[in-house]
């Protein structure tokens, strides 16, 4: 992400860091983040016993994070650029990466 957006790209992010989490977290999008970027951020509502940082040591939080969430802040980043750009996602691939069924 730092070298996209230092290569003045556009992007989503997806942090593991839930939402309302404490900023000073090694994690912290606010912290670690890209900085004055176009970066669409997504991040996960906090699980039980993560409500100040994920600490689970494999994917956890971030597993709620829903493709299609992705795809839409995709299709919003492409609808407000003046670039052209050829995208092609199978979300059923996807589906299937996310949840280790490849």
């Amino acid at each position: 992400m730092h070298m996209a957006v230092a290569a003045g790209l556009s992007g989503v992010v997806l942090s593991c860091h839930p939402i309302g989490a404490t900023q000073e977290h090694a994690n912290a999008p606010e912290r670690f983040g890209p900085w004055q970027s176009s970066m669409e951020i997504l991040r996960p509502e906090p699980l039980p016993g993560c409500e100040n940082g994920c600490m689970k040591e494999y994917a956890h939080c971030i597993n709620q994070i829903r493709v299609e969430d992705v795809v839409k802040s995709m299709e919003k980043i492409i609808e407000s650029s003046d670039k052209e750009y050829i995208v092609e996602l199978d979300i059923d691939i996807c589906r299937g990466w996310r949840y280790g069924n490849m």
